[in-house]
């Protein structure tokens, strides 16, 4: 699996899982909620200071947001 598919399967996994909005995920990273929505549909990639956003938000590593490791 590439890294864009895992990292929008384990970001659709938090928001689930975590009882996150798209909207609310957006705000807290100060991007719109079409990007986050691009995200999970993988039209955009997020640069890397963005997942380093979401990493924080949801307090896992990048390496399990791109499938490196298992938190």
């Amino acid at each position: 699996m590439f890294i864009r598919e895992t990292f929008a399967e384990r970001l659709r996994g938090l928001l689930v899982e975590r009882r996150c909005s798209q909207v609310t995920l957006a705000k807290a990273i100060g991007v719109s909620n079409a990007t986050v929505s691009d995200y999970l549909s993988l039209k955009k990639q997020p640069s890397i200071e963005n997942m380093m956003r979401i990493a924080k938000y949801f307090d896992v590593s990048l390496d399990y947001l791109v499938g490196w490791a298992e938190e």
